[in-house]
């Protein structure tokens, strides 16, 4: 999961948040490769309440505690409801289990290149539609996912599941690459 760093703690962001403040950090974890990489700059708009671009969507990278208190960073995929969301990162094959809504406590608005002088704002149409192009692919290849693992016991050679994991992010990465260099 794309989790703090250690500059900005823990108790600091979440204070930050309940004033409905902007947020900004550098990305630790992987899990949202290669859309957020190892890194870069990520800032959050807090929610709920006004924030620029309007609420929250299926396709938006949203921000949100988990039930141990870890803050992360994950594409919404899947909303049924206040109380029942799902999201995953983008290079998981797994969706993460369905969390109420209520844990979410902002969205990302700004992505930061590092190294680079590269930013993505995430609130302009193009951007909402290749982010909700992106959440299908995400639940797509988490079905996907499953049935290779019910059939895994068949394949003699697990040299294959390398191959069939890449095949099935090919899709979302290519798109990420494209819009998102």
């Amino acid at each position: 999961m794309n989790s703090v760093s250690s500059p900005c703690p823990e108790e600091l962001l979440s204070e930050l948040i309940e004033l409905r403040r902007p947020v900004s950090f550098r990305s630790e974890g992987m899990s949202m490769h290669p859309f957020i990489r190892k890194g870069d700059t990520v800032t959050i708009v807090p929610y709920p309440g006004e924030s620029p671009g309007g609420p929250i969507r299926v396709g938006d990278i949203v921000f949100l505690q988990n039930d141990k208190g870890r803050w992360f960073v994950h594409r919404l995929i899947r909303v049924k409801g206040r109380e029942n969301i799902v999201t995953k990162g983008d290079s998981l094959l797994q969706a993460d289990e369905p969390v109420s809504g209520r844990l979410i406590r902002g969205r990302v608005a700004l992505v930061e290149r590092n190294n680079s002088k590269r930013k993505y704002r995430l609130d302009g149409f193009t951007e909402r539609v290749v982010a909700r192009l992106i959440a299908l692919l995400s639940r797509m290849e988490a079905c996907i996912f499953s049935i290779c693992l019910r059939f895994k016991p068949r394949f003699s050679d697990r040299d294959y599941m390398p191959a069939i994991r890449k095949g099935i992010k090919f899709p979302k990465w290519f798109l990420i690459r494209i819009f998102f260099p």
